[in-house]
């Protein structure tokens, strides 16, 4: 009889300590990741380079020969600036709006990538969705459904392991798509972050990919923050390179020095003209300088 007992107390206590608010699932998966806005950081500006860029200008310069030295006389430079409760922005210089093509091209290097320099946590992810937990096969699956009928983002998931919170795949399901995928994960004084996403997206059999995004980190002034990011997309089906290998290279870092809000205003990628004798774009003299003026916005993802 004791020995029933026992087990019987075994078997709440090990109840008790698996949640049953998906909420408080998303704050134990949380508690455990590095997120450098909860460690102190209210804004931050860095440089973004890409050698992918200038790549892309010598194929498309073999295409269209006469485009070379217009090519050749562009001197692009990126910078990303974020700020906490306003969210993210690059700011392109380099390209004149008489190119609003070559504009876009660009802004697709970017575009997307934002989520993974500061990413936002899962319970703000799923701040406005309505949740339920589910528990398959003794794993936690925290279940978001989008309330807004019209976005063709339609619900979030996000398979945990208990006990460890650790995420082991995440399912995004839109109109027309679903993407899977699975992040890696390593530790930094005690918590996680990201070192790399695979993620396959459905999208029927022509248009599904594969996409693999890779991350290594630097110490900036006591934070956590990416030194590059490589990303590739493959087709599904066949295995063929539809785009990359892409690589960011994030450097001149700049920390909690203030960053004018006006800046957030708009999309998440904007474009200046390039204007002879003014240097070069930097955080000290963003978008924000009354002698650039801003233009386009980028569009549209891969």
């Amino acid at each position: 009889m004791q020995k029933y007992l026992i087990l019987a107390a075994l078997v709440v206590l090990s109840a008790g300590c698996t949640p049953n608010d998906p909420r408080e699932v998303l704050k134990r998966v949380d508690e455990r990741i590095y997120y450098p806005q909860r460690s102190g950081l209210q804004s931050l500006s860095c440089k973004v380079s890409s050698p992918y860029i200038g790549e892309m200008f010598e194929r498309l310069a073999e295409q269209v020969p006469e485009s070379k030295e217009m090519l050749d006389s562009l001197k692009i430079e990126t910078f990303f600036y974020w700020r906490s409760g306003y969210g993210s922005k690059f700011v392109i210089g380099g390209i004149p709006d008489a190119l609003p093509d070559l504009r876009t091209t660009v802004s697709e290097v970017f575009q997307g990538t934002e989520i993974l320099i500061i990413p936002p946590t899962e319970q703000e992810q799923f701040s406005n969705f309505h949740t339920t937990l589910q528990k398959p096969g003794g794993n936690l699956l925290v279940v978001g459904k989008n309330p807004d009928l019209q976005s063709d983002f339609v619900q979030y998931d996000l398979m945990v392991k208990p006990r460890s919170w650790l995420i082991t795949g995440r399912k995004f399901y839109g109109k027309g798509f679903v993407s899977d995928s699975k992040p890696y994960f390593e530790s930094w004084k005690g918590k996680r972050y990201m070192t790399r996403i695979e993620t396959v997206n459905e999208q029927g059999s022509e248009a599904s990919f594969r996409n693999l995004v890779e991350m290594e980190y630097q110490e900036v002034e006591g934070f956590w923050l990416l030194k590059k990011m490589t990303y590739t997309y493959t087709r599904l089906r066949t295995g063929e390179k539809m785009i990359g290998p892409v690589e960011l290279n994030f450097s001149n870092y700049r920390i909690n020095q203030g960053i004018n809000i006006d800046l957030f205003k708009g999309g998440k990628i904007m474009f200046l003209n390039p204007e002879p004798g003014l240097g070069a774009i930097t955080p000290e003299k963003p978008a924000t300088s009354p002698s650039r003026t801003p233009a386009t916005e980028g569009r549209g993802k891969k």
